[in-house]
């Protein structure tokens, strides 16, 4: 079993393209053949904007996708 964890990423402070870190990240979870996600801390300061990204992770990916907030 292979599980990938991460954290803080703050993706409005640094001004990230949201669209485009979805795609790499669910690329990156399925070539590395993930069985499950999870993430420990803040995508976003806002908890709305932080469901919403990963409600669109999880319809990128067939993997179960756990936010730890």
């Amino acid at each position: 079993m292979k599980i990938a964890v991460s954290s803080d990423l703050h993706l409005d402070l640094n001004h990230a393209k949201v669209a485009e870190i979805i795609t790499q990240q669910a690329h990156y979870l399925t070539r590395q053949e993930i069985d499950h996600y999870f993430f420990v801390g803040d995508a976003f300061n806002d908890f709305k904007q932080t469901s919403a990204y990963f409600a669109k992770l999880q319809r990128s990916i067939i993997l179960p996708v756990t936010t730890i907030c």
